[in-house]
């Protein structure tokens, strides 16, 4: 019975078996139930073959994952997109049988890439986005990769088993019946994201690169109506004033009409929502009735920050209080004209990529270091703020070695290891424990030895400790009690002066260190800095305004 799960794998396991053959990693039965639903991942990697004479790649599959969907796995189901990893194709990269001809080789993985349909499980691929891996390390829980993987292609099931014709499909649509995939090819799938005749005068790499708004991973909310939609203009330098609907401009704007303003834009990315639209949007993420102050989203072609309307706007064409500002900054593309009559719900729909919440302490990141000291800041101050982290952090580990499940919670909060199980698909072992020190950690408390009995244990908590401060001394996250991460925003309101900034918490603020509790600043000096930060001017000091909670909405 290929329906149940079990039943299946089981099977499977004892042919492999009678063949001398394993399983590559099971996926959950939850993913397995999902299989056809958008928040489904298949993703794969390619590495390069050892020897030479044979193929040039291997391939792994990697189990089904349940994770955020994106747009167009929402349109046509998550199932027909697979995400594979490659290694890079550079020289360096490839192995040593491939490196004298290194031109040839990318230049045939490429044709085969882009142009050549491929089969596997059942179904017709063909890739249609690349993208980078990102620098940065995966958090905790996210899809882990091999080191070598350098680029993810993006590929796209045109056809396969069971799929229809499209109009067998419209067919079976229209009698009622259970809808199946249908036969969509890659072009069909392209026009469906970026309409060629509304962006006739783009440039071809700037709208690929677009293609990123639809297959990233997004939380999908309400849907609005095409007048609940009003485009607008950028706040400008020279003009600044309070924020206000113009629904004859977005008329004018919807023409084709645009700002003639050469001035600098001070919303980059930034517009309005009305405060009804925000709180149905916190309803559909379950936060308990708060509604965030800001998100990060997309819709249709746009994509940016939304701010929460504080001033009660309302629109005539919305019975709902529904209204969402689009800027010109935002708009990466223009939408398909037949959205206003007859909009596609996937392309009106609010996507969530991240919400405003209650600020916590943040660390001083490594690259504000050297701007700090080129502006008049000590590096002796930064030795100090290095001694006292370091200092905490071994306090806390000696009070964690009074208890194992102390000791548990201190090396997962330090030395999380989730990430290398998922990279690792395992927990490797050498001689009957692991080989990774934090997991021999976790391994001698699991099995109720205790940090202050166990010389052992305790000395591989010293050896964490030392790994700490290498971590430390090649980062610098120094711990700030007084700093955090904040989304912010220009002035809606034209009431700020320049370097002045107004800032409030929703909750109040607290740093144990130096005693600070507030939901205010009260006047007080602090630096703003950009992230990531390269110049000097990318940190400024500016003066926090104590501006009625009741004026400007709280963060």
């Amino acid at each position: 019975d290929t329906d149940d799960y079990e039943q299946l794998w089981t099977a499977l396991n004892a042919y492999a078996q009678r063949h001398g053959k394993t399983l590559p990693e099971r996926s959950s039965i939850q993913a397995w139930k999902a299989a056809e639903g958008p928040g489904i991942i298949l993703t794969g990697e390619l590495s390069f073959c050892e020897k030479s004479g044979g193929a040039v790649f291997d391939y792994h599959l990697n189990p089904l994952k349940l994770e955020k969907s994106h747009r167009l796995a929402r349109k046509y189901g998550g199932d027909r997109f697979l995400i594979l990893g490659i290694p890079g194709l550079s020289p360096k990269d490839l192995p040593s049988y491939l490196k004298k001809d290194a031109a040839i080789v990318r230049s045939k993985v490429l044709n085969w890439l882009v142009h050549i349909q491929h089969e596997l499980l059942g179904r017709k691929w063909k890739s249609f986005f690349v993208k980078q891996k990102p620098r940065s390390k995966s958090r905790r829980g996210d899809r882990q990769e091999s080191e070598s993987i350098q680029h993810r292609i993006y590929l796209f099931a045109e056809d396969g088993e069971g799929f229809m014709a499209r109009e067998a499909a419209v067919k079976m649509f229209s009698s009622g019946a259970k809808s199946a995939h249908k036969v969509v090819t890659v072009n069909d799938l392209l026009d469906w994201v970026l309409p060629p005749a509304e962006n006739r005068g783009e440039s071809i790499l700037k709208l690929f690169s677009r293609l990123t708004l639809a297959v990233s991973p997004t939380i999908p909310t309400i849907e609005f109506k095409p007048l609940e939609i009003i485009r607008s203009d950028d706040a400008f330098a020279d003009s600044p004033q309070e924020r206000r609907l113009d629904l004859k401009r977005h008329d004018a704007k919807k023409r084709g009409f645009k700002s003639e303003n050469k001035t600098a834009v001070m919303n980059d990315g930034c517009a309005r929502i009305s405060k009804p639209a925000a709180a149905a949007i916190a309803s559909i993420l379950r936060l308990n009735g708060e509604i965030p102050s800001a998100f990060q989203g997309r819709i249709g072609g746009a994509k940016g920050m939304w701010f929460v309307d504080v001033l009660g706007e309302t629109i005539p064409t919305s019975e709902r209080g529904f209204w969402i500002e689009i800027t010109d900054s935002q708009l990466k593309y223009e939408g398909h004209t037949i959205d206003n009559l007859y909009p596609d719900s996937a392309r009106v729909t609010f996507e969530v990529q991240s919400y405003a919440k209650s600020l916590t302490p943040a660390v001083l990141n490594f690259q504000l270091m050297p701007i700090l000291i080129n502006r008049g800041v000590p590096a002796e101050e930064m030795m100090r703020l290095l001694k006292e982290d370091l200092t905490a952090k071994v306090a806390d580990l000696e009070v964690a070695m009074d208890s194992g499940l102390a000791l548990r919670k201190w090396n997962q909060d330090n030395n999380p290891v989730t990430g290398e199980r998922l990279k690792t698909r395992t927990i490797e072992m050498q001689g009957g424990l692991p080989t990774s020190s934090w997991e021999r950690i976790n391994w001698f408390v699991e099995h109720g030895f205790e940090p202050k009995t166990c010389r052992y244990l305790k000395d591989l908590c010293y050896s964490a400790i030392s790994a700490y401060c290498g971590r430390l001394e090649k980062r610098m996250n120094i711990g700030l009690g007084r700093s955090t991460y904040a989304y912010m925003i220009a002035d809606p309101l034209a009431v700020l002066e320049e370097n002045e900034i107004h800032f409030g918490f929703s909750n109040a603020f607290t740093d144990p260190k130096s005693q600070f509790q507030d939901t205010l600043l009260n006047a007080m000096d602090v630096l703003v800095a950009r992230s990531p930060a390269h110049l000097p001017s990318d940190i400024q000091k500016v003066v926090d305004l104590p501006t009625s909670p009741t004026t400007l909405h709280k963060f």
